[in-house]
């Protein structure tokens, strides 16, 4: 199943990008954005905002698989105001809606501080692997 590495990966090929051009146009290293396409570091806001501002790409289809790549624009129920699904919105307090946002931005949340939490652990395996190969070449 694909997910949402995958999902990055095939919009910047199918818009014929490099990962270096990715990057550039995103602000960030090479290393950073190809960390992102190997689902080694996770969307942080500003990029979800800026892949959808430059590349028009919809956060829920990219995080979620739902719908399109690209962001839809709908008319609000009771208004015939457009709207813009990944613009600011705020639904009103107590209402199932404003529930079902408020359970979507824990998820997401959760979901972005279980990679920085996954990075950290790699990290200290990492650090005490090196620390256990340096004291096996010590004991040589």
């Amino acid at each position: 199943m694909d997910g949402p590495p995958e999902r990055l990966r095939a919009i910047r090929m199918s818009k014929g990008l490099t990962q270096q051009e990715m990057a550039d146009s995103l602000g960030v290293t090479l290393s950073f954005y190809s960390f992102i396409e190997q689902g080694r570091r996770g969307f942080s806001k500003r990029i979800l905002h800026q892949l959808k501002e430059v590349y028009d790409i919809s956060s829920d289809y990219l995080l979620h698989g739902v719908g399109t790549p690209r962001p839809v624009m709908y008319v609000a129920p009771g208004t015939s105001a457009v709207h813009d699904p990944d613009a600011a919105y705020t639904p009103k307090p107590g209402t199932l809606e404003a529930h079902i946002a408020q359970v979507a931005r824990d998820a997401v949340q959760k979901e972005m501080t279980a990679n920085a939490e996954i990075k950290a652990l790699w990290e200290e395996i990492t650090r005490l692997r090196s620390l256990l190969e340096e004291t096996l070449r010590r004991e040589r």
